[in-house]
């Protein structure tokens, strides 16, 4: 709109000029020699209006950009919300003889043979019997719908170029980590530890801090307390070992 209307203003003095020196001057050879004098200014009113020219391709060029960037960034957040609201539904429909929803998990945790005082040796039998347990036909098919869903938009957000720095990728992160349930955070936070090694559900503590956020009362035993320094110190070195590299 500016552009349009400097160029106006141009074309108007251009005209009033002319209409003036007709106006002064009844000898054509007078308005000759005006009007060489005029050349230069014409060629710089030229210059000036390519560079305007010039200056609305760049600034549409910006505008493509920009709305192309944000085109692309809401259709992340569409997929984003459309992965997460599908990974909650998955959790509300889980069953199992009856109990439902998230407190299946829970339930699955609650029926391993796990309810011992937290020492050295209890450990190891705590182990075996919790992957005996997740390895079994029963509970095998809902926790691994749960864990690689929890997986996969962990993934999603890590993974994503269009939220590259550590602040956006957080708010994504803090989402997801203040819808999860405490029934949720009691399976994760027993399969930390008993359960089969997984890189991304390490990360995925790290990241959303789920063991340091379960209540007490949620811990099988009160004992199972000392677990939860274990597993974050063990956090903390790989957090530790991704920044040196």
């Amino acid at each position: 709109m500016v552009i349009l209307l400097s160029l106006i203003i141009i074309l108007l003095l251009y005209a009033a000029s002319a209409l003036i020196i007709t106006q002064i001057c009844n000898s054509y050879a007078v308005r000759g020699q005006i009007g060489d004098m005029f050349g230069a200014v014409n060629a710089l009113f030229s210059g000036l209006a390519f560079a305007g020219i010039i200056y609305t391709i760049y600034t549409q060029r910006e505008d493509s950009i920009k709305s192309k960037s944000e085109y692309e960034h809401q259709r992340f957040e569409n997929t984003f919300f459309h992965l997460f609201n599908h990974f909650r539904k998955t959790v509300n429909n889980l069953k199992y003889s009856d109990v439902t929803g998230e407190k299946v998990l829970s339930d699955i945790v609650d029926r391993a043979n796990i309810n011992v005082p937290y020492n050295d040796n209890a450990i190891s039998l705590m182990t075996q019997e919790y992957t005996k347990h997740f390895y079994s036909n029963t509970y095998f098919y809902p926790l691994s719908s749960y864990l690689n869903g929890l997986k996969a938009i962990y993934t999603f957000i890590k993974k994503n170029p269009l939220i590259p720095g550590p602040k956006e990728k957080k708010y994504y992160y803090d989402i997801l980590k203040d819808y999860l349930t405490n029934e949720e955070k009691k399976l994760l936070f027993y399969h930390l530890i008993l359960g089969p090694s997984d890189k991304t559900l390490t990360e995925i503590n790290a990241n959303l801090n789920i063991i340091d956020s379960i209540p007490l009362e949620y811990l099988i035993q009160p004992t199972h307390n000392a677990l939860r320094k274990q597993v974050t110190s063990y956090d903390r070195e790989q957090r530790n070992t991704r920044s040196e590299t």
